[in-house]
């Protein structure tokens, strides 16, 4: 069987400028057809460096690697930075389930 190509560009992306954990500024690329399939860095370039990666292992965890979506869609949604108030709460909600 003739193994298919992983391209990120066929999917849709969901990009986001956020805060990371101490403060600074990283990227998430998340991808619209594969729910929980997301990659980070601290620019969007590395950010992307990562997406064959997740949608590999999203597969491979899904167990549908020989059913990958072919969209042949190139459509990049950029969505707004995380204010500082999403961070803080995100930031107590991952405090309060680690001291659980």
């Amino acid at each position: 069987m003739k193994k298919q190509v992983i391209d990120p560009d066929t999917f849709t992306w969901i990009v986001r400028k956020q805060l990371n954990c101490c403060g600074g500024a990283e990227y998430m690329i998340e991808v619209k057809e594969l729910n929980g399939c997301i990659s980070y860095g601290e620019t969007i370039a590395e950010a992307k460096k990562g997406l064959e990666e997740s949608i590999k292992l999203w597969y491979s965890h899904h167990k549908k690697e020989n059913s990958l979506l072919q969209t042949n869609t190139k459509v990049i949604h950029l969505e707004p930075n995380m204010t500082k108030e999403e961070f803080e709460q995100i930031n107590q909600k991952l405090i309060h389930i680690l001291l659980k």
